[in-house]
C-alpha cells in the first residue's frame, strides 16, 4: 500500500485540533493507518483503492468531512472549445481520454506537487505506465487542434528535458525513459500532435515544447492507456485534483464535448443497512453517516435512502461499498460485542478432503503445487488454442483480469513460461476452480515439462494417482488442437469423459516461448466427488 506524507500543521489548523494522540486517532478510523508523526509532518499509508485520498488537498477534505460532515465538491465543467481528434485505429495504446485546466496559480511548489502526483498515478494504477499513461502540457504553447493518431519510428519531436530534435526511435534507443518504457509499445507508435509538431509519445515522454514552468495559466492533459476502466479511473481522479488548483474544462474530441463527469446515484434501504451491520440506526443517523464520509443524500423516506456518490469515489462499486463506508462512519470500534447464536463442530469438508488427498499424491510423485488466479487474460487463452468462449466480466480491473478460465492448463503454461531460466524438469500440479457455461468447476491439471518428458509417463502418473484414488480409468482417442495429432486422449470413468491429456503442440509452446516438450493432463475432479 502506498504511503505518503503530509502536513501536520495543516491537518490540525483544518480539524481544529492540536492533539497527536486524537489526530491518529480520527485518521485511523477512516481507513488510512499513521505510520509515523512529528513536529511538521505525518506519514500516513492509504489503501489502494482511495486514490483520492492520494494528495494532500483530496486527503484533507475527507477528514475534515469525516469530522464535520462534508458534501460533494462538485463541479461543472464548462467547454474550453479546444478542439481534439482521437483516432480510434491505434493499436498499441487504443484507449484515449482528455481534457483541460484553465486559470491555473502556478509556482514551484504546485509544479512540483501536479510531477509528483503523476507519476503516482503512474505507478499505483497505471502499473508502471503499463495500463495508462499521462501527458500534462501548457496549453498555451499548443498549436491549433490537437491530434491522437499512429506515428511512424523516423517522424522527430524534442524529448522533455532535451535540446536537440530525435527521432521517435532514437527516443526509445538513447534517453532513459524511452529504455526503461520501450517494451510497452510496439510500431506504429502512439502519438499527440498539434498542427506543427508531435507534443507527446506516450508513453514514454512528452516534447519540450509543451513543458510546463512557473508561468503556466492554462494546462492540457491527456491520457492513454491500454484499459478503458483504468484511462476513466484517471481521468476523473486527475479532474478532481485539479479542482482544488484551476477549473477543469471540457474538449471538444471528435466534434463532441468531452469528458462527461457525473456522480452516480445508488439506492440503499435502511433496512438493509440495519441488517448488514447488526444495527438499529434511524434514518437521520444513517443520513449523518453518510456525509461524515463525503456523500450527499437527497431523498430520505421510512425504507429507501438515494446517495450520491461523488464521481471521484471510483472505489465505490457496489451498495454493499456505500454500507462499508457507514460501518467506518460509525465506527467498528462501537460495535456491541454479541455472543454467538449457533455452535458448530467444524471438520474438514469432503471435498477437501478428495483435494488434499491428491495433492499427498502427487507430491509424493515429486510434483510441486501451484496456485495462479482463476481470473486471467484472454489472450492467454487465445494463445493456448482454447476455442471455447470463457465468461467475461463486465467491469474488469484490467485487461489482464477479464475473463474466468475455462481450462486449467493455460495458466500452467503462463507459470512455465515465466520460469524457462530455472532448472528442469519442472513438474508441476494445480488443483483451482474453472467456469464453463456459468457453472463452476474444480479442476486438476498437471504438467511434466523437460527434455525427456512424454506421454507414456504422464499415463504412468494418472495410473499411480487413480490406483491410489481407486478410481477406474480408460484411455479414449481425442482430437484437441492444443495437442499434437496422435499424442493425446480422452479420460474415461463411468462412462464419462473427466479429462483429457496430451503432448502440447509445438506451436503453443511457442506461443508461450517454452523450448521444453510439455505435457499435459487436466481432470475435471467436480466430476469425480
Amino acid at each position: 500500500m502506498p504511503t505518503f506524507e503530509f502536513d501536520l500543521q495543516k491537518i490540525k489548523k483544518e480539524l481544529e485540533i492540536d492533539n497527536n494522540e486524537k489526530i491518529i486517532e480520527i485518521i485511523e478510523s477512516f481507513k488510512p493507518e499513521v505510520e509515523e508523526i512529528s513536529d511538521n509532518k505525518i506519514k500516513i499509508t492509504i489503501t489502494s483503492d482511495r486514490i483520492d485520498l492520494f494528495f494532500e488537498e483530496g486527503f484533507l477534505k475527507a477528514i475534515k468531512d469525516f469530522v464535520f460532515g462534508g458534501s460533494i465538491k462538485k463541479i461543472e465543467m464548462e467547454n474550453s472549445n479546444v478542439k481534439v481528434y482521437y483516432s480510434s485505429k491505434v493499436r498499441c495504446r487504443e484507449f484515449f481520454s482528455c481534457f483541460v485546466v484553465k486559470n491555473v496559480s502556478m509556482n514551484e511548489s504546485l509544479l512540483r506537487k501536479i510531477i509528483e502526483f503523476q507519476e503516482i498515478l503512474h505507478k499505483y494504477v497505471g502499473r508502471n505506465r503499463k495500463l495508462v499513461a499521462i501527458g500534462i502540457h501548457d496549453l498555451d504553447k499548443i498549436k491549433g487542434k490537437i491530434f491522437y493518431r499512429e506515428a511512424l519510428p523516423n517522424e522527430k519531436m524534442i524529448p522533455l528535458t532535451y535540446e536537440n530534435e530525435m527521432t521517435l526511435k532514437e527516443i526509445l534507443e538513447i534517453t532513459d525513459k524511452g529504455k526503461e518504457y520501450r517494451n510497452l509499445i510496439y510500431e506504429p507508435y502512439p502519438a499527440i500532435y498539434d498542427e506543427e509538431s508531435i507534443i507527446s509519445f506516450p508513453p514514454i515522454l512528452n516534447s519540450e515544447k509543451t513543458k510546463l514552468t512557473v508561468n503556466t495559466k492554462n494546462i492540457f492533459v491527456d491520457i492513454t492507456g491500454i484499459d478503458k476502466r483504468s484511462v476513466d479511473i484517471v481521468t476523473k481522479i486527475l479532474i478532481y485534483f485539479f479542482s482544488f488548483f484551476g477549473t477543469p474544462q471540457k474538449v471538444y474530441l471528435n466534434e463532441k464535448e468531452f469528458p462527461e463527469i457525473d456522480n452516480e446515484i445508488i439506492r440503499i434501504k435502511r433496512s438493509e443497512v440495519n441488517k448488514i451491520l447488526g444495527l438499529e440506526l434511524e434514518l437521520e443517523e444513517i443520513k449523518r453517516l453518510l456525509e461524515k464520509m463525503g456523500y450527499e443524500v437527497i431523498t430520505l423516506n421510512e425504507e429507501d435512502i438515494d446517495v450520491i456518490i461523488p464521481y471521484y469515489r471510483v472505489d465505490i462499486l457496489h451498495k454493499r461499498d456505500v454500507i462499508e463506508d457507514i460501518a467506518i462512519a460509525y465506527g467498528y470500534n462501537n460495535f456491541e460485542l454479541k455472543e454467538l447464536r449457533t455452535i458448530t463442530i467444524g471438520k474438514i469438508h469432503e471435498r477437501e478432503e478428495f483435494e488434499n488427498k491428491i495433492r499427498e499424491i502427487l507430491i509424493g510423485m515429486k510434483f510441486l503445487e501451484v496456485i495462479t488466479p482463476t481470473l486471467i487474460n484472454q489472450k492467454i487463452l487465445e494463445k493456448a488454442k482454447v476455442k471455447d468462449k470463457p465468461t467475461k466480466l463486465l467491469n474488469p480491473v484490467s485487461e489482464e483480469y477479464s475473463v474466468l478460465r475455462n481450462y486449467l492448463f493455460p495458466s500452467l503454461l503462463l507459470f512455465l513460461s515465466k520460469n524457462t531460466s530455472k532448472e528442469y524438469p519442472q513438474n508441476i500440479f494445480e488443483i483451482g476452480y474453472i467456469v464453463r457455461d456459468l457453472e463452476e468447476y474444480r479442476s486438476l491439471a498437471i504438467a511434466l515439462c523437460y527434455d525427456k518428458a512424454n506421454l507414456s509417463e504422464m499415463i504412468s502418473v494418472l495410473e499411480e494417482l487413480f490406483r491410489n484414488l481407486k478410481i477406474n480409468f480408460e484411455l479414449k482417442e481425442s482430437n484437441l488442437e492444443f495437442f499434437i495429432e496422435g499424442r493425446q486422449a480422452y479420460i474415461i470413468s463411468n462412462n464419462k469423459i473427466i479429462g483429457f491429456l496430451g503432448e502440447i503442440h509445438p506451436e503453443i509452446l511457442t506461443n508461450f516461448e517454452i523450448f521444453i516438450p510439455t505435457i499435459i493432463a487436466e481432470i475435471n475432479i467436480s466430476l469425480l466427488i
